[in-house]
């Protein structure tokens, strides 16, 4: 018997693909740092991520209805294939506590500065492990309703600050230099699209599985065109503010002020931020319960989840002082530190 009996659909799985990859980058927003010419490395780094999804994607079709866990000692053997299987997991585990922190460290600041951080991080991985509970199949359900609220949520906000923009806000165009882009590029694939190798635990789950690589193509392509909004539109309508923002979405919708009919349009960017990161966070706790299962051999993941969540709580307060230390974490240290992962492992799989 297998430990998932859950199934979903490609439409369901474009949508999670869509919502994993938005889940902390509307949080951080990274290529913010090359200013006007933002996205010029976002559309870089799509071009990057497209070589690591067909890398990831075709990795797991050619071992259908595994996960990555699974296949790992076929590809490397017994020993060498455990290995890895931990630092995928301990990857996967890590990852979910970076995406709390920032959630909760969004939510201290722009919105509950009296609250403590464990309280809200403890929320948080109350709800995501309670849906991790539930299986594969929930998670899935709730991917395209949140999904389309996040889109008509950046669609709304975009028509509502055009009478705000500012075309000249984009000049001069590649003011910035060709390797700071270069780099620059690389930290926002490390930072999203790289990020779906989470989906390796994920896509043997596919109802129907020679369409795994056009629905994760079709979902790491709307995230990239809504993040593109967004940086357009923020740059467009905050100008240099993007630069000093701690989160220049949030900042940004702010500036929305339409009669008394659209005013305090920053609380839709906070539910809109709250439902990716909560589908992000429950993905990656999944895979966590789910591999380390896997490889122990075990019966049933339920009996990890809530362990799980509390060493991804716990590690989420001890590896970060402050949010400056989170963000500086993501733009310089995430994109080497993840590319055993993203990029080393997979490539290796794919060559052997």
């Amino acid at each position: 018997m297998s430990l998932e009996e859950g199934k979903i659909s490609p439409l369901q799985l474009s949508f999670l693909v869509f919502s994993f990859c938005l889940g902390s980058t509307l949080i951080i927003f990274p290529g913010i740092n090359v200013s006007q010419d933002a996205w010029i490395a976002v559309s870089a780094s799509f071009l990057e991520g497209l070589v690591l999804v067909f890398i990831i994607v075709g990795l797991s079709m050619r071992f259908p209805g595994k996960s990555s866990i699974q296949f790992n000692d076929e590809i490397f053997g017994p020993y060498l294939g455990k290995l890895i299987s931990i630092i995928q997991i301990w990857f996967l585990l890590h990852l979910g506590s970076f995406a709390l922190r920032t959630l909760s460290d969004f939510f201290l600041t722009a919105i509950f500065p009296q609250t403590p951080y464990f309280v809200i991080a403890g929320l948080l991985m109350i709800i995501c492990a309670s849906a991790t509970r539930n299986g594969v199949e929930v998670i899935a359900r709730l991917g395209p309703i949140l999904a389309f609220l996040a889109i008509a949520n950046i669609l709304l906000t975009t028509v509502l600050l055009i009478p705000k923009m500012d075309l000249t806000n984009f000049l001069p165009v590649f003011n910035t230099t060709p390797a700071k882009l270069i780099t620059t590029g690389h930290s926002v694939t490390a930072l999203t699209f790289g990020e779906t190798a989470a989906f390796f635990m994920i896509i043997p789950f596919l109802n129907k599985p020679q369409k795994a690589r056009s629905s994760v193509l079709t979902g790491i392509t709307l995230a990239f065109l809504s993040f593109l909004t967004t940086i357009f539109r923020d740059i467009a309508a905050s100008g240099p503010l993007v630069m000093i923002a701690t989160h220049p979405t949030f900042t940004t919708v702010r500036l929305i002020d339409v009669g008394d009919i659209f005013t305090r349009l920053e609380v839709l960017v906070s539910v809109n931020l709250l439902a990716l990161s909560f589908l992000k966070i429950s993905i990656l706790l999944y895979g966590t319960v789910l591999g380390t299962a896997q490889l122990c051999k075990m019966k049933s993941y339920l009996p990890l989840v809530f362990p799980a969540a509390i060493i991804m709580h716990v590690l989420s307060i001890i590896d970060f002082k402050n949010e400056l230390e989170l963000l500086d974490f993501s733009m310089t240290t995430w994109p080497l530190y993840s590319l055993p992962w993203e990029v080393g492992i997979p490539v290796l799989s794919l060559i052997v």
